[in-house]
């Protein structure tokens, strides 16, 4: 009994079509719809991270209340979180969001800005930063402090450093970019549905 050869065009079509199957379910999203794919992606973990600044800025003694929460929840006994060192907490704090910020700019509108993307988010991140420490003003038991400021920039710079070297790993990479090529074939197969005209129905109307 002899074997057929098996086409490796038939092979490619097949897995093709398999893989258009797979994007049938999103092929008529809004373009409404795939800007609020982008916006769940990038900038709502920003702009949660980003509340969740303003709520801690808002105790007056936050590391207290995190020694707290430590013990009572993960059964951390210590001083961990009053030890900490108010200027490597605001490091860390402002490298996470400078982090997203950056990653957040550069999908948005990284084609146009380029290298100025970096630039836009250390103004960013030091004007969120003022105004942090302008709301820490009003709080009872805060003070202004400038190297709290400076600590806070200093973040934002580490943070655009770890996105550059987070995207030389292939994981993360690999995600980075699948995600706007997905969204870019979702906007066109909703554009090729959009203009293909509806078939039109027979009429069915009694005729006198």
């Amino acid at each position: 009994m002899k074997k057929t050869k098996q086409d490796p065009h038939v092979s490619q079509k097949a897995t093709t079509s398999e893989h258009r199957h797979t994007l049938q379910p999103t092929q008529y999203l809004t373009p409404h719809q795939q800007k609020s794919v982008g916006f769940i992606c990038y900038w709502l973990p920003l702009f949660l991270y980003a509340g969740a600044i303003v709520l801690v800025s808002s105790l007056s003694t936050p590391k207290v209340h995190f020694e707290a929460m430590a013990q009572a929840y993960l059964s951390i006994s210590g001083r961990f979180f009053l030890q900490l060192n108010d200027k490597i907490v605001h490091l860390i704090e402002y490298a996470i969001l400078g982090l997203l910020t950056y990653r957040a700019i550069r999908f948005s509108w990284g084609s146009q800005l380029g290298a100025f993307s970096a630039f836009i988010t250390i103004i960013a991140v030091g004007l969120f930063g003022c105004t942090d420490e302008f709301h820490q003003w009003f709080i009872p038991l805060r003070k202004v402090e400038i190297l709290d400021l400076m600590a806070d920039i200093a973040g934002g710079f580490i943070g655009i450093a770890l996105w550059e070297w987070g995207r030389t790993l292939p994981a993360i990479r690999e995600i980075e970019e699948q995600i706007p090529l997905k969204l870019q074939l979702i906007r066109g197969l909703a554009t090729s549905k959009k203009k293909t005209p509806a078939p039109s129905l027979p009429d069915t109307s009694l005729k006198d």
